[in-house]
């Protein structure tokens, strides 16, 4: 083992006799103190499944008090991306990544002439040259959980802001121009944050562009809390959906639906006993993937074994507790607003909302435009609210969009 521990490792030595010398030589990787495993754990959750971005997971951990890997008490986005990406933490030891020397480098099985580059500079190696040695220690992350981290890290690696140094926009990448369709990006103009139509900021002689569209954000961010309190918190709209499960709930006792979910059985326990058998015929680069698709079709079977062995599967009670849940995240959301912890605020309003459509008008006072915002729809992140998945997608329908007039 060469180098520093990734944080949550500590190193095994082992003792070696050279001449007449005792010397401590790197044996392993082994797991470090359990405070630091959980914190490696709670970083690729929070990324992974709960839609955290790297400035948000800075200031949760900054919140618990946990110290950084230099023993600071914040952390930076660059020690969590680098976290993230480090394939160490599935149980691989990587080699030959980067190279420092001057004048050879290691290429596969050969030492090649190196590139000339500045004294003390590190360059990176193409993969193929990399050394993975699989399963040389505990792993902290499983492989899905870093795998999915990845893909996101992946999908998020585009620049959102029109700008460099112009971050820390509350609804950035969340709100689009309900006539164009474009996203529109953040500004800070003259001491206040807005928001203004893309088309108009990177192609203004378009035909199709918009005008700017100035939407101040202390207003939209108003109107899209009210809309939300308003319709999950409306006794009505609560009457429907208690309505909706319980006719949901009546359908499930049905011959139909048992017949259903006896065929789904089946199905799952044939492709789960097929899979087992093939196992041990795959390539090592397709095992993980199988026996991740095990792991999703016994979840599948114990689901629907559980609402088989019940009269129903429970729809009224399910909805009861995501309304209690819902309640909760809305009082969060308001908390966060008065406490202003922007950080916190974001996070929340990433967990329900997919985007905002604004609907804009422009109003001539004088000589001067002005931009009202006239309504729009906010889009909720699907499985999220009210029921996560156990609610059927005809229920989801009644509250999936919520319009602003």
């Amino acid at each position: 083992m060469l180098g520093k521990p990734p944080y949550g490792y500590r190193i095994e030595y082992q003792s070696e006799m050279r001449g007449s010398r005792e010397v401590r030589i790197p044996f392993r990787l082994i797991r470090g103190p359990e405070e630091e495993v959980r914190v490696v754990s709670l970083i690729f959750d929070c990324y992974a499944r709960r839609d955290m971005s790297l400035a948000d997971i800075c200031c949760e951990l900054a919140r618990r008090g946990v110290l950084s890997p230099t023993g600071k008490p914040t952390w930076r986005p660059h020690q969590i991306y680098r976290m993230l990406k480090n394939r160490t933490y599935t149980g691989t030891y990587l080699f030959n990544r980067r190279h420092g020397g001057r004048f050879w480098r290691l290429a596969g099985q050969a030492v090649v002439k190196a590139p000339k580059k500045r004294k003390g500079v590190m360059l990176d190696n193409p993969p193929e040259d990399w050394v993975v040695i699989p399963n040389t220690h505990e792993a902290l992350i499983d492989p899905d959980t870093f795998r999915l981290t990845q893909e996101l890290l992946q999908a998020n690696a585009r620049r959102t802001t029109p700008r460099q140094q112009r971050g820390g926009f509350l609804l950035g990448d969340l709100l689009v121009c309900a006539k164009c369709g474009c996203r529109m990006g953040g500004w800070h103009v003259r001491g206040r944050t807005v928001y203004r139509c893309l088309t108009q900021a990177n192609n203004p002689a378009a035909e199709t562009a918009c005008p700017n569209n100035y939407l101040p954000e202390p207003l939209v961010l108003d109107r899209i809390l009210t809309a939300l309190e308003e319709e999950f918190l409306n006794p009505g709209f609560l009457m429907r959906l208690r309505e909706r499960a319980l006719s949901l709930e009546e359908a499930a006792a049905s011959d139909t639906h048992k017949a259903t979910l006896t065929a789904e059985r089946d199905t799952l326990t044939k492709d789960i006993d097929r899979a087992k058998r093939t196992l041990s015929r795959l390539d090592d680069d397709m095992v993980d993937e199988v026996a991740a698709d095990i792991r999703r079709w016994s979840d599948r079977l114990r689901e629907v074994e559980g609402e088989l062995s019940q009269s129903g599967p429970g729809f009224v009670d399910e909805v009861e507790w995501a309304i209690k849940e819902t309640e909760s995240l809305l009082w969060a959301l308001g908390d966060a607003r008065l406490s202003a912890e922007p950080g916190k605020l974001r996070a929340l309003l990433r967990r329900l909302v997919a985007w905002v459509e604004v609907e804009v008008e422009t109003v001539t006072v004088g000589k001067r435009r002005r931009y009202q915002l006239t309504g729009g729809t906010v889009v909720l992140r699907p499985g999220k609210i009210l029921g996560a998945g156990v609610v059927t997608s005809d229920s989801i329908n009644l509250f999936r969009k919520l319009r602003r007039e």
